[in-house]
């Protein structure tokens, strides 16, 4: 309370934003996580995701400008066409652990698919997102994992990469410019 002979004070301004998706992009730092995590809970997965070719993995045209795109692998050893599929998952998953599923589930695709003598191919972007909770849970089944291990394990790994790499951390967290400034403009 204030005193009768205290100024009133203005309120101070607070905006209340959720900040994955709206202050920043963060897209790639979920997923850089889920793949170091999918590396240390699944090795050889990792490693056979390499051996993919972009046939293998389903990989269509419209995906990106130019092909050239998709080829090859990050610094972390996620390949590239991989990167991409689970950037356009993003909206599917609510949680961490889903996207250890998610990548999970792409690689699993692109090997049986690889595999097939009868033309298999793997899902494609609407499919799984049409059918990802009735994925998920065939997933967690089949992996005989719980969310609670997964969970765990993505904690882990983003703890590890902060704690060793933070810089590139942090860079995996990409800000949105135009929000940023927006949100300056009206706090002045």
């Amino acid at each position: 309370l204030c005193h009768a002979t205290e100024p009133m004070r203005q309120p101070a301004s607070v905006a209340l934003l959720p900040f994955d998706g709206v202050v920043a992009d963060s897209e790639l730092a979920w997923t850089c996580t889920a793949w170091r995590a999918a590396a240390t809970l699944w090795p050889q997965l990792a490693c056979a995701a390499d051996t993919l070719t972009l046939r293998d993995a389903g990989v269509r045209h419209k995906w990106v400008s130019d092909r050239s795109e998709l080829e090859g692998c990050r610094d972390d050893g996620m390949p590239e066409w991989l990167a991409v599929k689970m950037r356009q998952l993003r909206p599917a998953v609510q949680s961490e652990y889903e996207h250890l599923l998610l990548l999970r589930l792409c690689i699993d695709e692109a090997l049986a698919s690889k595999q097939s003598t009868r033309g298999m191919r793997p899902l494609s972007v609407g499919e799984i997102e049409s059918s990802w909770a009735q994925l998920r849970d065939s997933l967690l089944f089949r992996c005989a994992t719980s969310k609670h291990e997964l969970a765990l394990a993505y904690e882990q790994a983003s703890q590890d990469w902060r704690f060793n790499e933070p810089s590139e951390w942090s860079d995996a967290h990409r800000l949105r410019q135009p929000v940023v400034r927006a949100l300056r403009a009206a706090l002045r």
